[in-house]
């Protein structure tokens, strides 16, 4: 069966043999770490690995959904409770919002270039409550919108 456009899928991994391209400013997962977020790009086929990356940090990370713009750019959403989560000089939110002490995260959004080897744009999105980042869309090349789920006690 044939896919007409490449195969892109992201959520959490624990594994730490997961095939992978390094990218800059992630560290691959060790033995016993929590999840980590992570963006596979698969030929239409299926049978080829165009790449594969890690994105978090030394907390927890998932990636929860993807989408591909008109230049192949990736833009995923998730959430981490990684206070060292890699993000862009240009975020919105640099720093983490989150609980450590409770474990409360923040809803991320990230931005891969069409080779999955340069970060275009990473940000936290998120307050000291649990903030998770469940779906994102390109509304038109320029926009992006970005469900973020407020989970209040």
């Amino acid at each position: 069966m044939r896919i007409s456009t490449p195969i892109s899928p992201a959520g959490p991994s624990r594994s730490i043999f997961l095939p992978r391209i390094p990218l800059p400013g992630v560290t691959a997962p060790s033995a016993g770490d929590p999840s980590t977020a992570f963006i596979t790009k698969l030929s239409p086929y299926g049978d080829a690995l165009y790449y594969s990356v890690y994105l978090g940090g030394t907390g927890e990370d998932a990636g929860m959904d993807i989408a591909v713009d008109s230049d192949k750019q990736v833009y995923v959403t998730g959430w981490t409770t990684s206070a060292d989560f890699p993000v862009t000089g240009n975020a919105l939110q640099q720093n983490y919002g989150g609980n450590t002490t409770d474990g409360f995260g923040d809803a991320f959004v990230h931005q891969l270039n069409s080779s999955g080897n340069n970060l275009i744009y990473s940000t936290y999105l998120g307050g000291t409550w649990e903030d998770y980042g469940r779906a994102i869309r390109l509304i038109r090349p320029e926009y992006l919108h970005h469900r973020r789920d407020d989970v209040r006690r």
